[in-house]
């Protein structure tokens, strides 16, 4: 990972820190070397908000807020949010409109993508498209006694990567992704202490289609992938078609309506 400080400069009481990150694949590893490297305390101002674009080919943009302090109280709730898109790799696509020339099998390969003689054979390279993607933080204050224990961070710990085992608020089961939790304060300080949660969604699909597999229902949060066969359409002629789809779950499951009752900032 390469972190580069691009850019800063100062609007009103609002700082703004830009950063270049280089050689990294994923969102989160992204945001984390961002925040690592950017300080706490800059020009007199606290940070605020640690967020990363993606740019392509492994390049983001991240960009670090800062402000002034202004100290909220228990039951207190802020929130931010950014709703996107990322980039991802698919080998299938949603629909196959035409080949060309038109005569022979109209769909050859059932919507598999990219697909050529490699010399060891035929593979499928599929291709890059944006999806869209909704990240969002919230905030909410606690008692400094109560943060500042081991029993209340090992708790936070377990949260990390974990997906909604029920539905959860307007979210159904397997929705939603913590991909961060964040917190400063002093135990002695006698101030109530902000925490700021940061979710992923990404919608359930149900009954989906990938060449003749049907039926195909994914967690927003589980992994999909196609295995694909070559078969003989004609004599001579082989194509790459899909035989199987495979579902995988890549998280682990958390009750939170017992391990993380957040009151609903929209509710």
């Amino acid at each position: 990972m390469i972190i580069e400080d691009a850019s800063q400069h100062l609007e009103d009481k609002q700082g703004v820190r830009k950063y270049a990150v280089l050689d990294v694949a994923e969102a989160h590893v992204a945001r984390a070397g961002v925040n690592a490297m950017a300080p706490l305390v800059w020009n007199n101002l606290i940070k605020q908000t640690v967020s990363v674009d993606e740019q392509g080919g492994d390049v983001w943009e991240g960009i670090v807020r800062y402000g002034t302090l202004e100290r909220g109280e228990q039951g207190d709730i802020a929130w931010s949010f950014n709703i996107a898109t990322k980039t991802v790799k698919i080998t299938h696509g949603l629909e196959h409109i035409k080949t060309y020339p038109t005569s022979g099998d109209p769909d050859p390969h059932k919507g598999a993508i990219g697909v050529r003689d490699d010399g060891n054979g035929r593979t499928i390279d599929g291709c890059q498209v944006n999806v869209g993607y909704m990240t969002w933080d919230e905030e909410h204050w606690y008692p400094a006694a109560t943060v500042a224990t081991h029993a209340f961070i090992t708790k936070l710990e377990t949260l990390i990567a974990s997906v909604n085992e029920n539905a959860w608020r307007i979210w159904q089961k397997g929705e939603l992704l913590i991909v961060g939790i964040q917190s400063t304060g002093s135990k002695n300080s006698g101030q109530d202490v902000g925490i700021r949660f940061r979710f992923a969604t990404a919608r359930n699909k149900t009954g989906q289609e990938f060449g003749d597999v049907t039926g195909v229902d994914c967690e927003g949060h589980q992994h999909l992938w196609i295995e694909y066969e070559e078969e003989e359409i004609a004599a001579g002629i082989t194509a790459h078609r899909p035989v199987r789809v495979h579902v995988e779950r890549v998280y682990d499951y958390c009750d939170w309506d017992s391990e993380l009752p957040l009151p609903d900032p929209w509710s």
